[in-house]
Parts: C-alpha cells; sequence; structure tokens
C-alpha cells in the first residue's frame, strides 16, 4: 500500500494550458482531506513529497466571491518566460498567510 502522499501539481505554461495533478492513491486522499477541510475553514493543508523525495506544504484555498474575468488579487501561476501574460504581482497577505 502507497503510505507516503505523492502529489506532483504541474502548472499551466500558458493560458488556456491544462494544470496537471499528478499523485498516488495516499497523495490524492490528503488532497482529498485539504479541500474537504477547506471547505469547512476555509484552507485546508496536506504535508507531501514529490517523487524525488522533497517534502512540501499543500495548501487549498477556499475563497467565496471568485468570478471568471474578476478583478481578483489573486496571481497568476503561469510558468512560461515568454508569456505575455506572466504575472508578476506579488503574492496578496492573505495567499502569504495561509503558509504560516
Amino acid at each position: 500500500m502507497e503510505k507516503v502522499p505523492i502529489i506532483h501539481v504541474l502548472a499551466q505554461e500558458r493560458w488556456h494550458d491544462p494544470a496537471v495533478i499528478v499523485a498516488n492513491r495516499a497523495g490524492l486522499l490528503a488532497l482529498k482531506e485539504a479541500v474537504d477541510k477547506a471547505l469547512e475553514s476555509e484552507i485546508g493543508k496536506a504535508n507531501v513529497f514529490c517523487e524525488d523525495g522533497e517534502g512540501y506544504e499543500l495548501a487549498v484555498i477556499h475563497r467565496t466571491g471568485l468570478v471568471a474575468h474578476g478583478n481578483s488579487d489573486t496571481p497568476f501561476g503561469y510558468t512560461d518566460e515568454d508569456c505575455c501574460a506572466k504575472d508578476t504581482r506579488p503574492y496578496p497577505d492573505w495567499l502569504i498567510q495561509a503558509f504560516q
């Protein structure tokens, strides 16, 4: 049985590219638990690992009032250096506080 929660989160390189979550069963269960916690109390967290053994904290944040094409203060996570929509805004306080 898979006991170590493995999760890889692959961000979009550019707009309209897919974002992908690759995980083993333990990782998916940890993600599910974090989502359930976020639905209850706004923030859910899980301590997970990449396949290279590096551990990290995964946060799931439930924010009400989010709409497509809104004026969100959440920076876009596009990773392509040539992407014209690359967002260089700093993380807002509410996002930083989620990791404290």
